[in-house]
Formats: C-alpha cells, sequence, structure tokens
C-alpha cells in the first residue's frame, strides 16, 4: 500500500475497507462504498492540486464552467468523511434493513441481539414513539417514520438500530435481531 508492504491477520468478516480505514489510516476510500449506498473510488494520480494562484487566474464569470478544486483531494484519498471520525469511547451503530420493498411488521425480537458480546442496545420505532422521536422531517418539508412501525413503505427502510463496541458486533447484533414481516 503506497509502496509499503503491509500483512496483517485479519477477521473472517474484515472488510478491506475497514483494513485500510482502521489499520492504515488511508480514509480516501468511502465507508458505505461496500453496500452500494454511496462511496467513492480512489485512483492513484499525481499531486495535481491547482495553488491559489492557479485557481484565481482560471476564474471565469457567471455561468462557465469552473474545475472543482476539491476533487483531487477526494481521488487521492486525502479527504476526510464523517466515517473516519474517531473519538474515546465512541460507540458504532447500524441498521438492520427489511429483505423486501414493501411488508408489514409482524414482530421484531430484539432478544438474541442482546446478548452478543458487545451489543449494547437495539432501538425500534416502538423505542423512539415513546421519547417522540419517531417521526423526522425531510428536505421536501414533510414527516417520515425514522424506523419502520408496523410497515416497511419502501426497500432498505430501516426497522431496527443497534448500537455496540464495534462493527463486527454490530454485523452479529444485525443478524441476530429476529424481524417476522
Amino acid at each position: 500500500m503506497n509502496d509499503q508492504k503491509e500483512e496483517f491477520l485479519a477477521e473472517p468478516r474484515e472488510l478491506l475497507i475497514y483494513t485500510l480505514h482502521e489499520r492504515l489510516n488511508i480514509t480516501g476510500p468511502h465507508i458505505g462504498c461496500e453496500t452500494s449506498h454511496r462511496g467513492a473510488c480512489t485512483i492513484t494520480m499525481d499531486d495535481m492540486i491547482p495553488d491559489r494562484e492557479e485557481r484565481k487566474s482560471s476564474l471565469k464569470g457567471m455561468g462557465s464552467s469552473r474545475k472543482r478544486v476539491e476533487d483531487a483531494r477526494f481521488t487521492q484519498g486525502k479527504s476526510n468523511y464523517v466515517d473516519d471520525i474517531k473519538l474515546d469511547r465512541m460507540l458504532l451503530g447500524d441498521f438492520v434493513r427489511p429483505p423486501y420493498a414493501h411488508a408489514r411488521v409482524v414482530k421484531i425480537n430484539i432478544e438474541a441481539a442482546l446478548k452478543v458480546p458487545g451489543v449494547l442496545a437495539v432501538l425500534t420505532a416502538k423505542d423512539l414513539e415513546s421519547l417522540n422521536l419517531h417521526w423526522m422531517p425531510t428536505l421536501a418539508g414533510n414527516k417520515q417514520m425514522v424506523l419502520a412501525n408496523g410497515e416497511v413503505l419502501f426497500q432498505v427502510q430501516k426497522v431496527a438500530f443497534v448500537i455496540t463496541k464495534d462493527r463486527f458486533a454490530a454485523a452479529n447484533g444485525i443478524e441476530a435481531v429476529k424481524v417476522d414481516y
């Protein structure tokens, strides 16, 4: 990696993206790529970030095209994302998502997930409702459910949220949540 030989013993479920981020501190590849929700590709490039004078000389009037100056840092793996933040005692979480685009949620059983080592809590719509946090505003100006409550309305709608100490506990906790549809 970057002209350095690196060797690691990895957990069987450890993805390359986590090795890059957590062991090598290479944060250009975006976590999320593995789920195809969003992502960024990293390519090898020479240092092509323009300096202030180059940017200033290339400025043109309204309506003219402009080269985006931030692209180089993204493609060179020099940018930071929210996923790159690491704090002491920070917890992680991940969502349980349904295998269906539209279904009635009959029951959510979180008991087995709560017994998974590293899992601290599992939240459902019922938990959020008691705190009046079960609906959130959207950019379109309407509201939507934070977690599916009684019915899944679209593909990958979130059904439950597993709070853990690490990524592997999150993956194990998600698998342990049993949802009857």
